[in-house]
């Protein structure tokens, strides 16, 4: 089953929650679930709803989007490893400040998020989820990321 689609933004904040370092965001992450106000942004998780994220200690960032789902990190890493070699443009993740997370490609910025991590339980959230939410001025998304562990 792919994460939880909800169309409308809530206006509910995650009430526990800590901004993000790059520290925080290290590793394999899996979207759990995605809030949009946007019509394109809902019919590409239409399409392929299940996403995963990689963020290197070095900043190094790749994204991948599928229909189908995976269950072993050993596989999602290789597919992220293929999807990066594919794109052959450099992404990048950079902090402006704590908890406002860059997405850069080729030096270019591509997407800007409020990066705060889940401390407790919540409707929305576990504690340890990454949340994403779009910055001000953005086309309003917000993505709950659950770590991918062995």
């Amino acid at each position: 089953m792919g994460p939880l689609l909800v169309v409308l933004l809530t206006s509910a904040a995650i009430q526990d929650a800590a901004p993000c370092s790059m520290a925080d965001v290290v590793g394999v992450w899996e979207l759990a679930a995605v809030e949009t106000d946007n019509a394109s942004t809902r019919a590409v998780y239409d399409q392929a709803p299940h996403e995963w994220i990689r963020f290197g200690a070095d900043g190094a960032t790749v994204w991948l989007a599928s229909s189908q789902p995976r269950t072993s990190l050993d596989v999602i890493e290789a597919d992220l490893d293929a999807a990066d070699r594919m794109d052959g443009g450099d992404w990048r993740t950079r902090f402006s400040a704590p908890g406002r997370l860059l997405l850069t490609r080729d030096g270019q910025v591509m997407e800007i998020f409020d990066c705060v991590i889940a401390r407790g339980d919540e409707p929305q959230a576990r504690a340890g989820d990454l949340i994403l939410t779009s910055a001000p001025g953005r086309t309003q998304t917000r993505r709950v990321q659950r770590r991918v562990v062995r």
